[in-house]
């Protein structure tokens, strides 16, 4: 093996994210951010659109629980007690 030659070791998440911080301004980070959305609309249009889709739906599931309980609950207060 070639002394010369770097051998790239695996590097966890966290560690190239700290590492990035280190190196990079935050104006180039910001910078980086833009072009990347300029480059690809199509996929920053569908994500922005996943994470509405996906908020509605958290939203709609929480009302149904909600409104179904006050419903039953109402149901059963007609009932009365014994």
């Amino acid at each position: 093996m070639n002394p010369d030659t770097q051998q790239a070791r695996p590097r966890s998440p966290e560690q190239t994210l700290l590492s990035a911080r280190r190196t990079m301004l935050p104006s180039e980070i910001l910078k980086l951010t833009i072009d990347s959305f300029r480059t690809s609309k199509t996929r920053f249009m569908l994500t922005a659109l996943g994470m509405v889709i996906g908020t509605a739906s958290v939203i709609l599931v929480v009302t149904i629980g909600l409104t179904g309980k006050h419903y039953i609950l109402g149901l059963l207060q007609k009932i009365g007690s014994n």
